[in-house]
C-alpha cells in the first residue's frame, strides 16, 4: 500500500495538478497563520527556544518572546545561533557586546552548563561507582586522513563521553578493541547525529577508528573529559 502510494504521489501528472490546486489554499492558511502571530504577542510568559525554557519578564522583550513562541529557533536569528551554539559549548566565558536585552548571555550559560551540569555527572558517577569532576567540553572537526590506532587516554582522566554531531556512513565512529595490538575491534559506535559513548579510561579501555576517513566530510562531535574527584 505505501509503494503504490509513493508511487502516486511521484507521478508528474498527480504531483501537477495536485500542487497547482493545494497551493491558493496553502499560501491563504500561512497568511492567516501569519497575521495572528503578529497580532496575538505573548507578555511575560516562559518560551521554548531549542529545548531551552527561558521566563521573559513581563513588559520585557514582548517582541522577542512573540516570534520565538511561535517559531521556536527561526522566531531569533537562528543563523547565528547554529554558530554561536557551538561556541557555546566550549566557552568559559561569553560577552555579548551590544546586546539588547541578553538573550545569548542567558542560552550561553544554559548550554554551558548542560556538561558541567552536577545531574549529568551524579549520573556517570552512579553508573561507574566513581566519584568524578567534569574537567573540559571541545569541539572536534576532523578531516579527511583522520585515523586512530588503538591506545588508552591520559592517565590524568577518568573517564570521557563523545556526542557526534552529524551523520555520514563514509566518515568513522568510535571502535573499541581487546588490545592495543588488535586488527578489529570488538565493539563499534557509528557515527551518527546525537549517537555517541561514554568510556572509562582503563587497561580495558582501548578505542580508535575502525577505518581510516577518507571522505572530504568533516567528523564533528562534541569531547567531554571527566577527571577523578578526590572531595
Amino acid at each position: 500500500m505505501k509503494r503504490a502510494l509513493n508511487k502516486i504521489r511521484y507521478n508528474y501528472y498527480f504531483s501537477f495538478i495536485v500542487s497547482q490546486l493545494i497551493k491558493p489554499f496553502y499560501n491563504f492558511l500561512n497568511k492567516i497563520i501569519d497575521n495572528i502571530q503578529k497580532k496575538i504577542w505573548v507578555n511575560g510568559q516562559t518560551v521554548v527556544y531549542d529545548g531551552f525554557k527561558i521566563r521573559f519578564p513581563k513588559n520585557i522583550g514582548v517582541p522577542y518572546s512573540s516570534n520565538i513562541f511561535w517559531k521556536n529557533t527561526n522566531g531569533f536569528e537562528p543563523e547565528n545561533y547554529r554558530v554561536l551554539k557551538q561556541l557555546f559549548l566550549v566557552s568559559d566565558y561569553f560577552f555579548d557586546v551590544g546586546s539588547n536585552i541578553g538573550f545569548y548571555s542567558v542560552l550561553s550559560k544554559k548550554i554551558n552548563l548542560i556538561f558541567k551540569s552536577k545531574k549529568i555527572t551524579e549520573l556517570f558517577e552512579n553508573k561507574y561507582n566513581l566519584k568524578l569532576v567534569a574537567q573540559t567540553t571541545d569541539i572536534w572537526f576532523d578531516s579527511k586522513g583522520y585515523n586512530l590506532t588503538p591506545h588508552t587516554d591520559d592517565p590524568r582522566l577518568a573517564m570521557s563521553m563523545q556526542i557526534y554531531l552529524d551523520t555520514n556512513e563514509n566518515v568513522p565512529g568510535t571502535a573499541l578493541f581487546e588490545s592495543k595490538d588488535a586488527t578489529s575491534p570488538f565493539c563499534q559506535f557509528k557515527y551518527e547525529r546525537n549517537n555517541g559513548y561514554s568510556l572509562l579510561n582503563n587497561k580495558s579501555g582501548y578505542h580508535g577508528t575502525a577505518f581510516a576517513m577518507e571522505t572530504t566530510g568533516i567528523r564533528k562531535s562534541v569531547y567531554v573529559r571527566y577527571g577523578k574527584r578526590t572531595y
